[in-house]
């Protein structure tokens, strides 16, 4: 008894607190705060507790990302690739992911490659994939070295070279699962 008493305690003083930094989130957010925008957005996307209003947090991340918070421009992009809170939309989904990615912003940058690459809201273009992925991977972002290293080995962009393609598998490895599994097909070890 003792034990579930002590349960309902915690679990109603975590949705209190919940809702205490919910609504100093929103006043921030109300007063023009970008960054506490950008943070009701992920709140509604659902990644604070699991509640999803898309409506909500498309608007939330449009009202910062138009005041230039590169995270915020990705999660836009983000909305408008997958319809959440608004119709689904690939230019102007590429539209915010460049701006995000104009910024150094490397889920953009990754992002412009991967839309470059596949051809989603732009016409397909390997070597504007290769360069986009490039920015990444220079960030030392790990998925955008393996795709890096993929165009190298497929010659996608760039000239076929498996040992660049080694190269940048290897970079990624260390945190990246299909990188290793690359390198393995290859017949290379980290």
């Amino acid at each position: 008894m003792k034990k579930s008493v002590c349960y309902c305690f915690l679990v109603m003083a975590f949705a209190l607190s919940a809702a205490d930094g919910t609504a100093q989130y929103l006043a921030a957010a109300q007063k023009g705060d970008s960054k506490a925008q950008y943070s009701l957005g992920l709140y509604y996307k659902g990644r604070k507790d699991l509640k999803k209003n898309y409506n909500k947090a498309f608007y939330w991340f449009r009202k910062s990302a138009e005041q230039g918070n590169a995270q915020a421009q990705w999660e836009l992009g983000y909305c408008y690739a997958n319809g959440y809170g608004v119709a689904q939309n690939f230019k102007e989904s590429v539209r915010w992911y460049r701006k995000s990615a104009n910024q150094g912003y490397v889920n953009g940058q990754w992002k412009m490659g991967v839309c470059y690459y596949v051809g989603y809201g732009v016409r397909r273009d390997y070597k504007q994939a290769v360069s986009w992925y490039r920015k990444a991977a220079q960030q030392d972002d790990p998925v955008s070295q393996y795709s890096l290293g993929k165009c190298y080995e497929k010659g996608h962009g760039v000239k076929k070279d498996i040992k660049q393609a080694v190269h940048w598998y290897r970079k990624a490895a260390v945190r990246y699962e299909k990188a290793r599994e690359a390198l393995k097909e290859l017949g290379f070890t980290m």
